[in-house]
């Protein structure tokens, strides 16, 4: 397998934002492998993701930059191990984020097109079609489980999954989950909770949650 470099820089070549009467600029990544060159943006969500060239040398930054750099590096790897050509900047980002929390994310995205399919016209309000899944579950617990209860089972199934992987604080990355062992790790955290049933449920959901 060939070199990697992982860069992470300040995109001074975009809009800028004086915060405390100094330039910060947003983070951004550079990824060189096999002669390619992809940049896209850091999910480093520190100060919004704009940052000056003093953020870069201090704490807690240089953690987050080390930890976000040595997950894309896992990922180009597990890409060529798996012959899967890296060209899509934003497929390694998203690969090299926490399940979670792109299914938190995605969790609006993901309820709207399960109630379009189910209701058509009726539209989802925006709090909703566009808020994540923690702020959806305060929603639904103030409205006694109104909003799950407006699909079908497999809504309710989701739910709890997310709810229980919150308490147990585990962490997949998407890589691991779709080309590593990330569906066997998934399963030993919930296997208590799930039947087998259940599990083929979920990881049928979570593709599709991905694929949004």
């Amino acid at each position: 397998m060939g070199k990697i470099t992982v860069k992470h820089y300040l995109n001074k070549k975009l809009k800028s934002r004086l915060l405390n009467n100094v330039e910060h600029y947003p983070l951004y990544i550079q990824v060189v492998y096999n002669r390619k060159s992809l940049r896209f943006k850091s999910s480093i969500a520190y100060n919004d993701g704009f940052l000056n060239d003093n953020d870069l040398n201090m704490e807690p930054l240089k953690s987050f930059i080390k930890i976000e750099r040595d997950n894309i590096e896992k990922v180009v790897k597990v890409l060529s191990d798996n012959d899967v050509d890296i060209v899509d900047a934003s497929k390694i980002n998203l690969l090299s984020q926490n399940l979670f929390t792109i299914l938190n994310n995605t969790f609006g995205a993901y309820y709207t097109e399960l109630y379009y399919e189910k209701y058509e016209e009726v539209d989802v309000p925006m709090m909703i079609s566009t808020g994540d899944f923690h702020d959806i579950y305060e929603l639904d617990s103030f409205l006694y489980g109104a909003i799950q209860d407006k699909l079908d089972d497999n809504i309710h199934l989701m739910f709890r999954m997310m709810v229980d992987i919150m308490v147990m604080k585990e962490e997949i990355m998407v890589c691991d989950y779709l080309y590593g062992n990330g569906k066997v790790k998934l399963k030993e955290f919930v296997q208590s909770i799930y039947d087998d049933k259940d599990l083929e449920i979920i990881h049928k959901e979570i593709d599709r949650m991905l694929s949004l």
